[in-house]
């Protein structure tokens, strides 16, 4: 059993959502089983032996990166807060409580408002969803219809255990197919409508808004799978490369970052995010072992991203495309994360190169030089300047000046103006 989608205890009171991801944020899963059973590095994961029933070989597994337990054995899974709250027996309120003193940070309980119950309710529900869609559409991706998908997960170098890391599935070209598998599920049509799965269409039917395309779950910060990105698998000029769900109520785009959950340990353990262009780049990074990866999802970065990562990393890495729109990415980018107190640094890429194409070619020693060849964002500003002439003239110069004066004082903290 996962924990609630957000602090929720029934009748009373609740712990502030903001108070449980602070907790989650600051705890390491692995230090918090350990504390209670012997655990052992298995490759990328932890094993140990299930203190949930009796076993005399490990079927329970950590995933460190996701933040998250599964026993093979007796299916129990979940966060650290699942965790305690299962081995000591806890309600969800008490085992957060038990977190926050562990890691230092104080509980704060609030009032529960009947109509915000009703919400977390309808927000659980659409969680499970999700997660029951995510795990059809995997399995869809190794049926012999989706034979075409796996050769495009083969070409940009991601075998099937890639696939199963990332839990990436495919929506099968005919909808039937889908809507058939749904039929079965305990759902009602307005709810697959609000999860943006299904679109309405006219005469009040529906439509599934993903066809024939690959499918990678958006997760929130808990892992919790809340929307998908859907990418074109055939060549369609009337539809995008990339579909993502539209904004739902479990999922705000502009508040989302590809993987954060995964990611979000090691951006705490290194003060640094490392920000990709989009989820291929950013999956590529963490199956190199380039853990404080993330993407956001084909929008522009937004300040709720900015304040986001302020809670986790001091400097920012930006890794866009060594080309004009990279470029004005990585300035809008700098605004945002300036304005945060963050520091920037711009990763210098190859012409033509993307983290994923350029480890393919070269490996993931040489991208690890680039990303220590990353400079500071001013100093990547003035080269871009200069090699397009505009400093040739006093009068550019002038004006140049001005422009980085003004991107300087977006910086709130003094410290970081003068360093």
């Amino acid at each position: 059993m996962i924990s609630p989608p957000w602090p929720f205890t029934p009748g009373v009171s609740q712990i502030s959502r903001e108070t449980t991801e602070q907790i989650l944020a600051a705890t390491d899963i692995v230090d918090v089983i350990g504390s209670y059973i012997e655990v052992k590095r298995s490759g990328p994961t932890y094993k140990a032996l299930c203190p949930f029933h009796n076993e005399k070989t490990p079927s329970f597994n950590i995933n460190q990166a996701r933040q998250f337990f599964h026993c093979f054995g007796c299916k129990k899974s979940g966060d650290a807060i699942t965790f305690v709250r299962e081995i000591e027996n806890l309600t969800f309120g008490d085992a957060v409580k038990k977190l926050g003193a562990r890691v230092g940070i104080a509980v704060v309980e609030e009032a529960v408002d009947p109509k915000e119950d009703q919400a977390r309710r309808q927000r659980g529900r659409l969680l499970d969803l999700h997660r029951e869609t995510t795990e059809f559409l995997h399995q869809m991706l190794f049926t012999d219809e989706a034979k075409h998908a796996r050769e495009y997960l083969k070409s940009r170098g991601f075998g099937k255990e890639m696939a199963v890391r990332w839990q990436i599935g495919w929506m099968p070209e005919k909808s039937e197919t889908f809507l058939s598998w749904a039929r079965t599920k305990n759902y009602k049509r307005g709810e697959w409508i609000d999860s943006g799965i299904f679109g309405s269409g006219e005469r009040g039917g529906v439509f599934v808004r993903f066809r024939d395309r690959l499918m990678f779950p958006i997760r929130n910060e808990h892992g919790d799978v809340i929307a998908f990105s859907g990418r074109q698998l055939r060549h369609d000029p009337k539809s995008g490369k990339y579909i993502n769900s539209p904004e739902t109520p479990v999922f705000t785009k502009s508040k989302v970052l590809f993987a954060l959950e995964r990611a979000r340990q090691s951006i705490l353990k290194e003060n640094s995010v490392l920000l990709c262009e989009g989820q291929i780049d950013a999956i590529a990074c963490h199956e190199q072992g380039i853990t404080h990866a993330i993407a956001p999802l084909g929008t522009a970065f937004t300040p709720q991203h900015a304040k986001l990562l302020r809670r986790y990393a001091k400097t920012a890495l930006l890794c866009f495309d060594a080309d004009k729109a990279g470029f004005t990415a990585a300035e809008r980018a700098y605004r945002e994360l300036a304005h945060e107190g963050i520091a920037v640094r711009v990763v210098r890429m190859p012409a033509g190169e993307d983290p994923d194409s350029f480890m393919q070619k070269h490996g993931a020693d040489a991208f690890r030089e680039i990303l220590g060849n990353a400079v500071d964002f001013f100093d990547f500003k003035i080269d871009q300047a200069a090699a397009a002439g505009l400093l040739d003239d006093p009068q550019q110069r002038l004006a140049f000046a001005k422009e980085c004066t003004s991107l300087l004082s977006l910086i709130p903290d003094a410290v970081l103006r003068e360093g």
